[in-house]
């Protein structure tokens, strides 16, 4: 017999105004930061509901955290844990930020899948999202993402030309141009990229 065990989920029992309170006061952050937490917590409130769960808040700080800017961070948790808002909320933030300081408008993060199924859809939920902070906020902070799962950068890189994935986002992403601030791609495609 086939018994279905029950998932476990992580309690999302954290208000967003208590997410917003205790994420600004992260030590050191500025205030262009602070209210990048407000728009983006506050944008999102209708799309991942009213409260989150503790880990996706202690990921976000840590994120966030002068101390840890520059170390890597790994988030592990089970399937439809809320994984996707615990890494993407402090990038959503930080990208806010970058826009509010006139820096927004280039690629700041790859995303990289294993199947085309899946990074489509997390390319529907972080473009959705990107819609929501604008809507909020009043005006476009974010110009959203762009999908690269085939192959299709605005601009392609020469096949015949080995070139590492740095270079190829500058040549498709050029500065001065308003452009995407995340990359989602999958493996293969990124592969494709970095062969000849």
């Amino acid at each position: 017999t086939y018994m279905r065990k029950e998932r476990k989920r992580p309690r999302r029992d954290v208000s967003i105004n208590n997410a917003i309170k205790e994420l600004s006061e992260i030590e050191g952050l500025s205030e262009n930061k602070i209210k990048s937490i407000s728009i983006v917590l506050n944008a999102l409130s209708h799309q991942v509901g009213d409260h989150i769960a503790r880990f996706q808040i202690e990921a976000t700080r840590a994120a966030l955290s002068e101390a840890s800017s520059s170390k890597p961070l790994a988030i592990v948790a089970g399937v439809s844990s809320g994984k996707t808002i615990a890494f993407a909320l402090p990038l959503l933030v930080n990208a806010v930020d970058r826009s509010l300081n006139g820096q927004g408008g280039r690629v700041r993060a790859l995303f990289v899948y294993p199947r085309a199924t899946l990074v489509e859809d997390q390319f529907q939920r972080i473009q959705t999202w990107s819609v929501k902070i604008n809507e909020y906020y009043g005006s476009q902070l974010l110009h959203g993402p762009a999908l690269d799962a085939a192959g299709k950068l605005p601009q392609q890189v020469s096949p015949a030309k080995r070139i590492n994935i740095i270079d190829a986002l500058r040549l498709a992403f050029p500065r001065g141009n308003k452009s995407h601030e995340f990359v989602f791609t999958t493996i293969e495609t990124l592969k494709n990229r970095l062969q000849n």
